[in-house]
């Protein structure tokens, strides 16, 4: 554990990006603390001030004058050392209460706290009812660990008279996270509070009475009511960092320190645009129908005489005719033979076509009878191929950045 001998080197601030998920180690180890939350002007700082006798800057506005997390140390009611956190307000005007509260873990992994001594919950006067703000906040606390955390939980009501009135909303939101908890509820007037003149200040330090009525406490009294109801508390609870991935956004890590968004709803769709193509083979054919007849042979001229003078004196008359079938030229072809490309009726046929729509493929000018996407080369009417995220078109499973703010889709990696 960390020995802090001075005063003045007894406050530490660590200053925290909000949008670095990943924090670096440190060798410096705190082991154990008191995490301090609640509204900005709860009284967070004015409580860890006089529980260890520090010179805190606080506030009572609705800006935060805690701007980082920041760890003090202190001594127990038996001289014992012990951490607190004082914590960045919720419900500020300034931040956003879910990075505040990812703030707190950040620092809790970066200076490897692993057990809560106690979280002291710090509300305003007067939160009687249940209200948005207590439960959100309550929903907070309680991600530090789902339920059991309940048993260790200080619910401090700053100005208050009737604490268990007053703060009875608190109450109600804590017991919708575990109802059989045992959260501890304290309150009281601070003596030094601007609002009491030196009249008033001279009655209570006269009549005790009068001071036990309003409540009005020093700080020696908070330090024994807070260390007191602490030392009752149960076992510490250990801070326990799980590893997650998110199947929409694909971030990795704790959920708890998760970005607050992610994809809104996965759709398929193509990635790529219709074409045209031809779905069938190809085949052979004959553009035509029609036939001719025509001669295999060639044409020869023949000589032939009628007597023995004409062959004695070289008389005699030619006649052509065709070899394949002896036929003069103006005979019928002895031989039938389609007319596109005067091949024999035996050939198949003399160009190519498609199948489905019968098409020349020598035909530029149609480029397919039906379309289908590039992509994955499924039909006009196929289900997309590719999810993506309906809102901000991204790949389904890449960065939301900051595309819609939801819960993650997680999957334990183990």
């Amino acid at each position: 554990m960390v020995k802090l001998s001075e005063i003045e080197s007894k406050v530490f601030t660590e200053e925290i990006q909000l949008q670095d998920i990943s924090i670096s180690k440190t060798t410096t180890c705190l082991e154990e603390c008191i995490i301090v939350v609640g509204s900005t002007g709860s009284g967070k700082s004015s409580t860890i001030s006089k529980c260890t006798g520090l010179p805190i800057k606080s506030g009572d506005g609705h800006r935060s004058i805690t701007k980082f997390s920041s760890v003090y140390e202190g001594q127990d009611l038996q001289g014992k050392s012990i951490y607190w956190v004082d914590t960045v307000g919720w419900d500020d005007l300034d931040g956003d209460d879910v990075e505040t509260f990812q703030d707190i873990l950040k620092f809790i992994n970066r200076y490897n706290i692993r057990l809560v001594r106690a979280i002291v919950w710090n509300v305003h006067p007067g939160s009687i009812r249940q209200d948005a703000t207590l439960h959100k906040q309550a929903h907070l606390i309680n991600q530090f660990a789902d339920k059991r955390i309940w048993n260790n939980v200080v619910i401090i009501c700053k100005q208050a008279i009737k604490a268990e009135k007053e703060g009875a909303g608190a109450l109600r939101a804590a017991y919708d996270f575990n109802k059989t908890s045992k959260v501890q509820i304290k309150g009281y007037r601070y003596i030094d509070d601007p609002a009491f003149d030196d009249s008033d200040l001279s009655q209570f330090l006269q009549d005790e009475a009068i001071k036990k009525k309003f409540n009005i406490v020093d700080d020696i009294d908070v330090r024994n009511i807070v260390y007191g109801t602490i030392e009752k508390l149960g076992a510490p609870i250990q801070i326990i960092f799980n590893n997650f991935h998110c199947t929409a956004c694909g971030e990795e890590g704790d959920n708890r320190l998760m970005s607050q968004y992610c994809h809104m709803e996965k759709k398929m769709e193509h990635s790529e645009e219709l074409m045209r193509y031809h779905p069938a083979e190809t085949e052979l054919f004959h553009p035509t129908t029609n036939r001719i007849f025509d001669h295999n042979g060639t044409l020869k001229s023949n000589w032939y005489h009628s007597n023995k003078f004409c062959c004695v004196f070289g008389g005699g008359k030619g006649l052509k005719t065709y070899t394949c079938c002896k036929q003069p030229p103006e005979e019928h072809g002895c031989v039938e033979r389609w007319a596109c490309c005067k091949m024999d009726l035996k050939r198949v046929g003399c160009k190519r076509r498609y199948t489905c729509c019968r098409v020349d493929i020598d035909d530029d000018k149609h480029e397919g009878c039906e379309f289908r996407y590039k992509c994955c080369n499924k039909g006009s009417k196929a289900k997309g191929c590719k999810p993506v995220c309906r809102k901000c078109g991204n790949p389904w499973g890449s960065n939301a950045m900051n595309c819609y703010k939801t819960s993650h889709t997680l999957v334990e990696i183990l």
